[in-house]
């Protein structure tokens, strides 16, 4: 794909991903429960954004707690969902510009297919969330 459009820069543990802006609904603090025993790799537990519950999907395994606070994105998905999800970030840096996402091209547990190489205009490349492709593997693994 090129010509791809615009995408908020976020640090996540020691990295930075790219989510699409037409993910992004919201960007704030929320509380989240514990990591709920056999759920899917990448899903950190339940939380509560507002008064909405949301399933809080995270990238780097949190520090095990009953209750945490996490800073995230309250993500928007064209098809409506029974519930809503976030994705836990360290902070958001700034809106980017991508020209290019190639896929994946050796999917594994650590790096799966979701996650896609994005080339940005200034010619940094980063991960860019494919957040439909990450909310249905979430999804399937429950």
């Amino acid at each position: 794909m090129s010509g791809v459009g615009d995408g908020l820069e976020c640090r996540i543990g020691q990295g930075r991903v790219i989510v699409p802006m037409t993910a992004v609904a919201q960007v704030g603090r929320y509380r989240v429960g514990g990591r709920l025993p056999a759920s899917a790799r990448h899903v950190a537990g339940i939380g509560a954004w507002e008064d909405r519950l949301v399933i809080s999907l995270s990238l780097v395994s949190p520090e095990p707690a009953i209750d945490r606070e996490a800073t995230g994105i309250l993500l928007e998905t064209p098809a409506p969902t029974p519930m809503r999800w976030a994705l836990e970030i360290v902070a958001p840096v700034g809106i980017v510009r991508v020209s290019k996402i190639t896929p994946n091209a050796q999917p594994s547990a650590r790096r799966p297919a979701w996650l896609q190489n994005a080339v940005t205009f200034d010619n940094r490349t980063m991960l860019w969330i494919s957040v439909d492709e990450m909310i249905a593997a979430a999804g399937a693994s429950r």
